[in-house]
Parts: C-alpha cells; sequence; structure tokens
C-alpha cells in the first residue's frame, strides 16, 4: 500500500489548521504593504529629482529661448498683427525654427514624472493605510 492510499483510505480528507486562512491572508496584505512602502520611496525620490530638476531646466529653456530670438516673436504677433498674419507662413517658420525644441522636450519630461510619481504616491499611501497592520 502506497501513502496516497494510506492517506485516503478512509475516506475523509486531512483538515487544514483552523488559521489558515487567516494566516494567508496576513501574509498577503504584509507583503502589498512592504511593495507600497518600496514603492512609495522609490517615487519620492523621482518627486523629489523632478522637483529639484524643475528650476534649472526651466532657467535653461528661458535662455536657449533669447539666444535662439524666439522670445522677440511675440512681441511682433501683438505690435504688428496685421503684417503677421499678411506673412503668416513665413513666421509660423520662423517661430518654428527658433523653438527651443530640446529644452522643452526636457521640461515636459519632468512634469510628466512629476505628475505620475504624485498619482503612486497617492496611490501608494492610500494601498498602506487601506491594510494597516
Amino acid at each position: 500500500m502506497d501513502i496516497c492510499e494510506k492517506l485516503f483510505e478512509d475516506g475523509a480528507l486531512p483538515e487544514p489548521p483552523r488559521q489558515l486562512a487567516e494566516k494567508i491572508m496576513w501574509d498577503i496584505r504584509k507583503a502589498k504593504k512592504a511593495r507600497s512602502i518600496k514603492r512609495l520611496v522609490l517615487f519620492s525620490f523621482i518627486l523629489a529629482g523632478s522637483i529639484g530638476g524643475f528650476a534649472p531646466v526651466v532657467k535653461t529653456v528661458q535662455t536657449s529661448a533669447s539666444q535662439s530670438g524666439f522670445n522677440r516673436f511675440f512681441p511682433l504677433l501683438f505690435s504688428d498683427a496685421g503684417l503677421v498674419l499678411h506673412h503668416w507662413q513665413s513666421f509660423s517658420a520662423a517661430v518654428l525654427e527658433s523653438l527651443p525644441v530640446a529644452g522643452i522636450a526636457v521640461f515636459l519630461v519632468l512634469v510628466f514624472a512629476f505628475l505620475q510619481s504624485a498619482k503612486f504616491i497617492a496611490k501608494d499611501i492610500k494601498s498602506i493605510f487601506r491594510f494597516s497592520i
């Protein structure tokens, strides 16, 4: 007679311990809370980095816009709108050529990182306090 036959010879299944389901759920909650805390720390650093990088990137965008002459086009738009409308194709091409694309792209990446980090931080804080131990 092998082990399986001995185990099931009387037809009764072995009973699991009474607190097994509660212990399993407790461990799952602890693992979820630990994961949320790790994510909270990670996204807090990303949030701090995006906030810290905001001022230098804005300064860089301003500097590159003034160096490329991008800042000179908007006063022209308001001071001589008729001329701008008459030559709108040349004006729009000149504005697009002088646009500081790299600086704006870095700025948008920082804004995206800030918003995503804030979203994940809020989600993880909610998760941590929901699974309070």
